[in-house]
């Protein structure tokens, strides 16, 4: 193959690995303002509030009186904790607290030994009472108004699940792909629904989930819902109004972070590839299948096949291609300096690790829960207070 050859490949396959998730983003980005929730309803039903636990001994308290003070009344309310296998005593911390408040509301304790936290939602799924499921996350910060505007949402009989957005800080590490996550997610769900939800609140209406199971072996289990709920025929969508604030994570727990999550969502996305055909939502679900386990690869196929063309044009010096090398190679390096760009990196090689991983052998799905963010969790809360 001619040197020059190589080139050509490169860019075309730089082409097919970046042209197809920038035209979604761009038709996202054009309809993510377009989602409005329009609901108040007379009568607010009764729900079952989930709360996943395990090591959560720092947080729980506040989360508790969190939602103790939410605009919900009480009576209607069920809260359901389940704690897998923490050692720190969250379960009894939590029973104490909610036995010494003089309120009239329905609460229960569950341990589970069994680890992973697709385990705590399988049961919360199995055991549920109530006609709608509000899970969430112990670290995750809400305003007073997000069951409200949640539940609200349920008047519309097309919807059967909700999640809310994460707020997106300046200083975080992750803010521009965060901000592009949010557009993308909310310009789904303008359409008609996202195939990716956000855990840490996020509420379904039971009926949109007649299976009652997620695959425990699979971690990414609000997505797994909301995946479920698409293929039962209702929408699933993220309200960018329902805003919660967590921690943000850095160095080798950021890392194991995303790599769980990442190789959670290879898995649910490899599981459900078929999703790509249905008429609603299959360009959403597509889109997200080739950005996470095909682009990746042709992304660093392509960077391969043009630096090998660069360093052998200079090796063989064939001077004829210096300037097409200086047009190419240097505006690459200058995009190192931007941080988009390095983020952007770093998740491309974080779906790659997650692949090699999963092929394998090695599965992500353990839940660990990470003291630090819990802590932060704690100084992000005390500050809004102020």
């Amino acid at each position: 193959m001619d040197v020059d050859a190589y080139l050509l490949l490169g860019l075309l396959l730089l082409f097919l690995a970046i042209f197809p998730s920038i035209f979604h983003y761009g038709i996202c980005y054009l309809n993510h303002n377009k989602i409005h929730n329009q609901f108040t309803p007379d009568n607010y039903p009764n729900i079952t509030l989930f709360l996943p636990v395990k090591n959560e001994s720092e947080v729980i308290i506040n989360k508790l009186e969190e939602i103790l003070s939410m605009d919900y009344d009480k009576n209607l309310i069920s809260i359901l904790i389940v704690d897998s296998g923490s050692t720190d005593h969250t379960a009894l911390i939590a029973s104490e607290f909610l036995k010494s408040k003089d309120i009239d509301i329905k609460w229960e304790i569950k341990i589970l030994h069994a680890p992973g936290k697709s385990v705590a939602v399988n049961f919360a799924l199995q055991n549920v009472q109530d006609e709608y499921l509000v899970m969430m996350d112990a670290e995750a910060i809400l305003d007073n108004s997000a069951l409200k505007l949640l539940i609200s949402w349920f008047e519309d009989k097309k919807i059967g699940a909700i999640c809310g957005q994460s707020l997106v800080k300046n200083d975080d590490i992750n803010s521009e792909y965060r901000r592009k996550f949010n557009i993308m997610r909310s310009g789904e769900s303008a359409i008609y629904g996202t195939p990716i939800f956000e855990g840490s609140i996020c509420a379904f209406r039971m009926n949109s989930i007649p299976e009652r199971k997620i695959n425990a072996d699979i971690n990414s289990d609000d997505s797994q819902l909301a995946q479920i709920v698409l293929k039962n025929g209702y929408r699933a969508i993220m309200d960018p109004n329902i805003i919660f604030h967590e921690p943000d994570f850095h160095g080798k727990n950021r890392k194991q972070r995303q790599l769980r999550r990442g190789q959670g969502l290879i898995r649910i996305l490899l599981k459900n590839r078929n999703m790509s055909f249905k008429k609603d939502y299959g360009w959403s679900f597509a889109n997200i299948f080739y950005f996470h386990i095909i682009m990746p690869w042709l992304l660093i196929l392509s960077l391969l096949l043009i630096s090998f063309f660069g360093i052998t044009s200079l090796y063989q010096k064939n001077f004829d291609y210096i300037d097409l090398i200086q047009i190419i190679i240097f505006p690459m390096m200058l995009l190192f300096l931007s941080k988009t760009f390095r983020n952007f990196i770093f998740g491309i090689n974080i779906l790659v690790q997650a692949q090699i991983l999963l092929l394998t052998g090695k599965k992500l799905n353990v839940w660990d829960t990470d003291a630090i963010a819990r802590h932060k969790s704690n100084i992000i809360r005390e500050d809004l207070q102020q």
